[in-house]
Parts: C-alpha cells; sequence; structure tokens
C-alpha cells in the first residue's frame, strides 16, 4: 500500500484517525496507543482504565485495538481466574542441563509416524512372530509418548500480545495475574487443579510479558491487596464532560441516519484505517527492531536531563516509588515509538554485525511523559475535582475554627482537630451542584475513595461519638513536584503547555557533558559508533544544538512569586527602569495607537 504522507505525521494520523469515532478523548487514545505498542518492547505497560459505567471505556479500547494485528490483540471478557491456563499452547518439557523449555510436539510427531509404520508393517506380513515383535514395539513407542506427555507443561506465550479486560476482573484472577503484571520472570510456571473428566493437578508455564489494559467499573480501592494491584499499573481515566457527551451523541446519530458509504465520507473510512493499520504493523517492526538485542525487562534509551529529575522528584513515601516508575516507564518507551522524530547513536562491535540502536529521549517526550500521567495515582478525575472543590473549600472555610459545644450537663465537648462532618459536606454539595447527597451515597462516591487513596482522614467525633469526622492529608494538587498543569486548566480541555518548576534546567553544556561519557566507554569497549538524527549522520554537537537549545519551546518556566502591584502602579515601575531604546519605542507604540 502507498503512504502519502510524511513520516514524521503517521503517530498523528493514527491518533486522529481514531478520535474521528471517539471524540473528545485524545489523552486516553494515545495512552491506549502507547500501551498496546509497549507489547513489542521488552518492557510492556499495564494500563488500568478506571471509571464507572457507560462513559465509554470499551468503546475507545475498541477502536484502538481494531487498527493492531488481531492476533496481537487478546480481549477477554467475563474471564474465571484459571481461563487463561487454558489457553491454546505448545507441549514442552524442561531441559534440566540448560534449564530451558523445549517444545516435544515433534518428538511426539516423530512416534506416531514410527507407530504408524509399525502398523503397516504388521498388515504386510504373515509372520506371527514378526507380528508379535512389531505389537510390542507400538506398545513400548505408546508408552514412551505417554510418559513424554505425562511430564510435559502447556507453554501459552503471551509476548508480544496485549491481553484486553473488557470487565472488571475478579481479585481471584488479579492476584494470580500479579508475577506476570510485576515482570519479575520472563517464563512464570502455574500449577492448578484440572477437574475436567478427572481431578488432577497440572503445571502450565507462561512466557513472556504482554500488555495488559483493564476496564475497570468497580471500585477496589477498598482491597487489603489494592497497593499492590495500583503499583502494576498506570491509571488513567476516560473525558467525563458535557462537551464529550454531546459529541458522542452526535456521533451516534450521524452513524444511523445515514449509509455506511456516507458515514465513511464524512466521518471516517475503511480505508483511512487500512493506512493507519499499514502504519502500526511498520512500528511494530521497528520497535522489535530496536528491543531485539535487549534482554527483556532491560533499557535501551539514554535520558540525558535525567539528573535534573531525579533532583526534583518527591522521595519521602512508597508512593513516590510508584510515581517514579510511571514517569521512567513512558518517558523511556516514548523515544522508541517515536524513534523517526528523535536523535539516536547505533553501536556495533567490531568484527561483528549486529547493529544495536540507542535512541535518545527529547524534552518532547518529557513534556509527553507529565500530560499522560496526569491523574494516574487511581482517583477518578471527578472525585479530585470534587475533593477540591468541595472538601478543601469546606476545610478552608472553618479557619482554624475547632468544633466544640455544651452537653445536657453543662460540659463542653470539643473535637482533637479542624475537621468537617458529612453534613458540611453534604450542605457545600448542594451550594455548589444544588443536589443533595444522602450520607450513605457520599461515603461511597466520595469519602470511602479519598480515604482509600491517602487524600483524607478520619477520627470519631467526641462532640457525637456515633459520628466520624475528616481531615485533609494533601491540600495541594498531587502532581509531580517537577512539573504541575496550570491551574485553570479544564478537564475537558487538552493540555497546551506544562509549566516546568526548576532552579536550572540542564542547558546544552549540561547535556553534552552526559552524552560525551556516554560515547567515550562505547569506543574504548570497541564499538564503532554512529549518531544520527532523524535523517542522517551528525555530529555530537550537533545533536545536541538540534535537539536541546531551547526547552522554552516545550515548557514553561515557572516564576517566582512576586507582590502583586495594582496595573498602573506596575507600568510606572516599568517605565522609571527603561532604556532610552525601550522608552522611545513605547512612545512610538503609544503614538500609532498600540500600547
Amino acid at each position: 500500500m502507498h503512504i502519502d504522507y510524511e513520516i514524521n505525521n503517521k503517530i498523528e494520523y493514527i491518533l486522529d484517525t481514531v478520535l474521528k469515532e471517539a471524540r473528545k478523548e485524545k489523552k486516553l487514545t494515545k495512552q491506549l496507543f502507547i500501551t498496546m505498542c509497549s507489547a513489542y518492547s521488552n518492557n510492556p505497560i499495564n494500563l488500568l482504565i478506571n471509571a464507572p459505567s457507560g462513559v465509554g471505556k470499551n468503546y475507545v479500547i475498541n477502536k484502538v485495538a481494531e487498527l493492531f494485528p488481531e492476533n496481537d490483540i487478546l480481549s477477554l471478557a467475563r474471564m474465571t481466574d484459571k481461563a487463561l491456563f487454558h489457553r491454546p499452547g505448545t507441549l514442552v518439557i524442561k531441559n534440566e542441563l540448560t534449564g530451558e523449555y523445549e517444545s516435544i510436539e515433534q518428538k511426539i510427531k516423530d512416534i506416531d509416524e514410527q507407530i504408524e509404520n509399525k502398523e503397516n508393517e504388521i498388515s504386510q506380513t504373515n509372520n506371527q512372530d514378526t507380528k508379535q515383535a512389531l505389537r510390542s514395539t507400538i506398545i513400548e513407542l505408546k508408552q514412551k509418548k505417554k510418559d513424554l506427555v505425562k511430564d510435559a507443561r502447556k507453554l501459552i506465550d503471551l509476548s508480544n500480545k496485549t491481553i484486553v479486560f473488557l470487565d472488571t476482573p475478579s481479585e481471584q484472577l488479579l492476584s494470580g495475574l500479579l508475577p506476570l503484571l510485576s515482570h519479575d520472570k520472563y517464563e512464570v510456571e502455574y500449577e492448578f487443579v484440572d477437574t475436567h473428566n478427572v481431578i488432577k493437578t497440572k503445571n502450565n508455564v507462561l512466557r513472556g510479558w504482554p500488555a495488559v489494559i483493564i476496564a475497570q467499573a468497580l471500585d477496589y480501592s477498598h482491597s487489603p491487596r489494592y497497593p499492590e494491584y495500583s503499583r502494576r499499573f498506570i491509571t488513567t481515566n476516560p473525558t467525563i464532560s458535557t462537551e464529550k457527551f454531546n459529541e458522542a451523541v452526535n456521533l451516534i446519530s450521524n452513524k444511523f441516519s445515514v449509509p455506511d458509504l456516507i458515514y465513511q465520507h464524512t466521518v471516517v473510512s475503511d480505508s483511512q484505517k487500512d493506512i493507519a493499520r499499514d502504519i502500526i504493523k511498520g512500528l511494530k517492526e521497528q520497535i522489535q527492531d530496536i528491543c531485539r538485542e535487549i534482554k527483556p525487562g532491560k533499557n535501551n534509551v539514554i535520558i540525558p536531563f535525567n539528573e535534573s529529575i531525579l533532583g526534583l522528584l518527591p522521595k519521602a513515601k512508597s508512593e513516590d516509588m510508584t510515581r517514579a516508575n510511571r514517569l521512567y516507564t513512558y518517558l523511556s518507551f516514548l523515544p522508541i515509538v517515536y524513534f523517526h522524530k528523535r536523535p539516536r547513536i547505533t553501536v556495533v562491535k567490531k568484527g561483528d554485525t549486529n547493529i544495536q540502536t540507542i535512541p535518545i529521549a527529547t524534552f518532547e517526550d518529557l513534556k509527553n511523559t507529565v500530560s499522560l500521567m496526569e491523574y494516574s495515582d487511581g482517583v477518578r478525575p471527578y472525585i479530585l475535582e470534587w475533593y477540591y472543590d468541595i472538601f478543601l473549600k469546606t476545610f478552608e472555610d472553618k479557619g482554624d475554627k475547632i468544633d466544640s459545644k455544651v452537653n445536657s450537663k453543662g460540659e463542653e465537648l470539643k473535637e482533637d482537630r479542624v475537621a468537617v462532618t458529612s453534613q458540611n459536606l453534604i450542605k457545600k454539595h448542594k451550594e455548589k451542584h444544588n443536589e443533595t447527597l444522602t450520607t450513605h451515597k457520599l461515603l461511597q462516591s466520595y469519602i470511602y475513595p479519598l480515604l482509600n487513596h491517602g487524600y483524607i482522614d478520619s477520627i470519631d467525633s467526641l462532640i457525637d461519638r456515633r459520628s466520624t469526622i475528616y481531615y485533609p492529608l494533601i491540600e495541594t494538587k498531587k502532581y509531580i513536584n517537577l512539573f504541575y498543569l496550570e491551574e485553570n486548566n479544564n478537564l475537558s480541555q487538552e493540555i497546551d503547555k506544562i509549566v516546568v518548576n526548576y532552579t536550572s534546567f540542564p542547558n546544552q553544556v549540561f547535556i553534552l557533558s552526559v552524552l560525551e561519557p556516554i560515547l567515550k566507554y562505547y569506543s574504548t569497549e570497541g564499538y564503532i559508533i554512529k549518531i544520527k538524527n532523524s535523517k542522517e549522520e551528525i555530529t555530537l554537537e550537533e545533536l545536541v544544538n538540534q535537539y536541546f537549545g531551547f526547552p522554552e519551546n516545550y515548557f514553561e518556566v515557572k516564576k517566582e512569586k512576586t507582590e502583586q502591584k495594582k496595573p498602573n502602579e506596575q507600568k510606572e515601575i516599568e517605565k522609571e527602569n527603561e532604556t532610552s531604546q525601550e522608552k522611545f519605542d513605547r512612545e512610538q507604540k503609544e503614538i500609532q495607537g498600540w500600547g
């Protein structure tokens, strides 16, 4: 198929194709695309889409998945906790010397052929002694086959696969998948009870690390094992906004109001999807080629501004490790996906023919990483918005006031600390949304998830022993310390600018000082090195100048807060500090009506 568009626009073409039918879901579409592509790498991503039923989780998943090779996507609904072990596989036995699993299918085939040959010989001879000897040989061959199968395990290869759970999996299934999700071992042996015909214990081997996507409607945050689940997934949510629902209804109307030919002409055509599929096949080959020389779980990307990130990442809590892992998971994979737009070095051992390609992460990858990680800690966006708009506002309105009252005995009862009650929150919610919450709905929809995710805590009330009071643990927006999104960012809008909170972002000299020792190491180890941009071979200095000269093109520098001046007062101060040339330019603009 001829593809007549620029190579740099290929990924945008794929995303735009999906977004023609998945309106207002740019972030989720991109996360799903990146996750499914990661199945072809040596360190796949696990994605959890955490949202209530009916908001379009599965719809967006299916729209992205239909562009990937059909054999690479394993979509499952209502899967039992043992169903994965009943999938087709290859019979293998473990070589005790090498520790490798070896297929026995050819050995079984050879035995079957020998049995067939012996049976043919029996039919062609009348000698009873010969027939008896042949029958004895057949019995021995059948026993050999039986012994071989008895010791065999079924190997189910999940490498380069994306497993999609279209319904909330059971906790038993999630527990069984934890070793697979954590990428501890590339081959994991599972023992399970098979009740088919007779009860017996069987062993299967799962090989490879698939990318796993779960569309979860139920809230598991109350589960004792929830921290284990959440650590292994990057969590995201579909957009929940009036604009999205309006677009979705319009699209449904278009789909059922006109013949399919007109729908394809006005919305998206099969040929456009075929082009996207062709691009993804090329991406698959590209990712596998880059990762081919690297063992599973190992890294093959250079992040030259890593020290700046590391110096600003929080390191005080266990969740900080999870957050750092999520950041680096994206940041180390995006340069591989966007390979044709990234600088890279190629190394080959002298006398060898295997070329290893090492992509280099850029500021654009960093910007994409941060935008993809928004709301990645597992709390649904509408709950977070409620937390900031209702809970924190209610708490802030109390100031330093600690609730107290005098009981029937004339004794003053006083709470231990500043906190809010359920009734305080129900009242504020009514003021903001004109909706009256029941105490049960308040607890189930907002309070329990926030408690489980560590945003708030609770203590028993001293005024009313039957009640609980609540206070915040996090009083600012919970983004990575290194970056934050502008406070007026609306969930329904796309992120235009990432604001960088830093004191000294890496300049070109610093980037050069990071890359030079890496190149020197390879050269001293006997490697031939080439440095390239997206089109040609270049020098190291040219690479740094081309890709690391202007961070302001990707980020907006966070400025220190200064005392706010009145507009007129601020203008007068600026005038006093003007140079002669600046004064002349200003006066000319004022004369011409510009300023």
